[in-house]
């Protein structure tokens, strides 16, 4: 298994500061409108990690529940704009693997999408 760290940040108080490289320091996704990057973390235990995150202030895009794919899967915002899904392999039969694809579709076909409510 392949691990990379992520290392994150504090918008910097000063954006007229070039960084020592050039280049132009980021904003934070509120300070540009929005994010179009999620970080994915796949975790053995992703109900626990889920938890902590929405203690820590997360709000819920996407409610984790497992998944027509076979995974345990959920979307996040955290308190600072950045979006992150969660996942874990769960196994699953394939009868409900073959009803939750089947529903998932269906709802595709009505441009609605299993994850989000109306």
């Amino acid at each position: 298994m392949y691990t990379s760290p992520v290392s994150g940040s504090n918008e910097p108080p000063d954006q007229a500061v070039a960084p020592p490289l050039g280049g132009v320091l980021p904003g934070s996704p509120p300070s540009v409108g929005s994010s179009i990057v999620t970080l994915h973390i796949y975790s053995k235990n992703v109900d626990k990690l889920w938890q902590r995150a929405v203690r820590a202030g997360a709000k819920v895009v996407m409610q984790i529940e497992n998944q027509f794919w076979g995974e345990r899967y959920g979307k996040l915002l955290d308190p600072f704009g950045h979006n992150w899904s969660l996942s874990m392999s769960v196994k699953m039969t394939p009868k409900e693997m073959r009803a939750k694809r089947e529903n998932a579709m269906k709802m595709f076909a009505r441009a609605e999408h299993p994850g989000k409510s109306k």
